[in-house]
């Protein structure tokens, strides 16, 4: 029973246990990405670099995929058990040599803009909406995806 204002106070503000919820959510998102289809949006964070890729059967991700702004070199090995993404991809302002990983099909649009890429190899085949590969150090447009919806901003 609250008696009194502080002990209101303490009550509500209190947190709750964060850092075992945390881990809570971690465990569930783990769990999640072990079925074929995940329903729902997926933004990657930190700690999920390292996932055990046998522990990842996700083929087909119904939302979109962002993994932007993370500093990475490559993506994560995990990634290679994705076929498709029905929303957008999104992989822009890294530091990728690499698009070794990424879906086959993107139904949004796809972008690896702001990295250092000196290819396009490993990008998406089939590609809905737009595709942009601008602010690289690419050499040629071999690897490209066949089909594009909208536009190729290079």
């Amino acid at each position: 029973m609250i008696t009194s204002i502080k002990v209101y106070k303490e009550t509500i503000f209190k947190p709750h246990n964060l850092a075992g919820r945390q881990q809570e959510l971690r465990e569930q998102t783990i769990k999640m990405l072990g079925q074929e289809i995940l329903n729902g949006d997926l933004d990657v964070e930190p700690w999920m670099f390292d996932l055990d890729p046998s522990r990842v059967n996700v083929r087909k991700i119904d939302g979109y995929l962002n993994c932007s702004e993370l500093g990475l070199t490559s993506l994560p090995t995990w990634f290679q058990s994705i076929e498709e993404v029905t929303g957008s991809f999104w992989c822009h302002r890294n530091n990728l040599t690499s698009l070794k990983g990424s879906p086959e099909t993107v139904g949004g649009s796809f972008s690896c803009s702001n990295n250092q890429l000196t290819s396009l190899e490993g990008s998406p085949q089939t590609v809905g909406g737009s595709f942009w590969c601008n602010n690289n150090k690419l050499t040629s447009l071999e690897g490209s995806p066949q089909t594009v919806g909208w536009s190729f901003n290079c």
